[in-house]
């Protein structure tokens, strides 16, 4: 494996960095056996790469390290990392390794959403002001992340619609699939309700949580039992009369003449209509 150390060598630009490169091809060779070390090296040698430019008389620190390759980064290259703390005495700082991973988890919730889409832009702004709460000390670095989560699944909700803003069966919708968020969205909705216009009842959220009351617990049951059968088996008229009472309030005696609803498939849901009334409810999501 001489001849090939050397050849990647010869490609690192930082003089200082070669010989780093030498003595962890050595101490992997050590570690894992000539052959598997044979099949890290140019895998490894992007690790030297990415970082040459920290490398100098000494090796480079926590923070230096966990700023370039993230979390994800310092997983990625679990050997290199392993012969800096076994040889040169790295010392991993865990809390700092904690909140940079809660933040790139924050960040990519944030960018869950279409880059074009008013659904991107509500997440760029929800996630400005839980930023702003942190630079103030008012939120933690977990709590952000934990409020963005029903937020970004919310707003992906909505983007995948042909509406641009959240209505109440949309956020029942959601809390349908995701019961345990029922607290964790009203901070997201109450930013609705303050920058959109929206008039989401937050109240309703917290009062019921959907789950609590025993007709609503019965309509899960429902839903969830046409939602696991096979495809061919799919009763459209059924979803749609549970909709109804699911995500629009109906009550059951509404539906005595249900035979004859008058109903069109979109590319998102059905389209119900009553009279002058007209209601939306989704299509099943697999």
């Amino acid at each position: 494996m001489g001849n090939r150390i050397k050849e990647l060598v010869n490609t690192l630009v930082n003089p200082s960095l070669k010989g780093y490169f030498k003595d962890y091809m050595n101490w992997l060779d050590h570690e894992v056996g000539p052959h598997k070390a044979a099949l890290l090296i140019r895998k490894h040698i992007h690790f030297f790469e990415k970082t040459s430019d920290l490398w100098g008389d000494q090796i480079p620190d926590n923070d230096s390290l966990l700023h370039r390759l993230r979390t994800s980064g310092l997983r990625k290259y679990e050997l290199p990392i392993r012969w800096l703390v076994a040889v040169h005495h790295l010392h991993i700082d865990t809390q700092s390794k904690g909140h940079c991973s809660e933040f790139d988890q924050l960040r990519k919730l944030a960018n869950s959403c279409p880059g074009s889409s008013l659904s991107a832009q509500i997440l760029q702004n929800y996630y400005q002001v839980l930023i702003n709460k942190m630079d103030l000390g008012k939120t933690s670095i977990r709590s952000a992340r934990l409020a963005m989560k029903p937020a970004s699944a919310l707003m992906l909700l909505v983007s995948q619609s042909r509406l641009d803003l959240p209505t109440m069966w949309h956020v029942k919708y959601y809390l349908f699939k995701s019961p345990g968020q029922a607290c964790a969205i009203v901070g997201f909705l109450n930013f609705l309700n303050k920058n959109y216009d929206t008039n989401l009842d937050t109240s309703w959220v917290l009062d019921e949580k959907i789950t609590e009351k025993s007709n609503m617990k019965k309509l899960e049951k429902q839903l969830l039992a046409i939602m696991k059968a096979p495809e061919e088996n799919f009763n459209e008229l059924e979803w749609i009369k549970l909709g109804l009472m699911y995500f629009h309030n109906l009550d059951k005696s509404f539906f005595n003449q249900m035979d004859s609803i008058n109903y069109r498939g979109l590319n998102d849901g059905f389209e119900v209509r009553f009279g002058d009334q007209q209601y939306w409810i989704p299509k099943l999501l697999v």
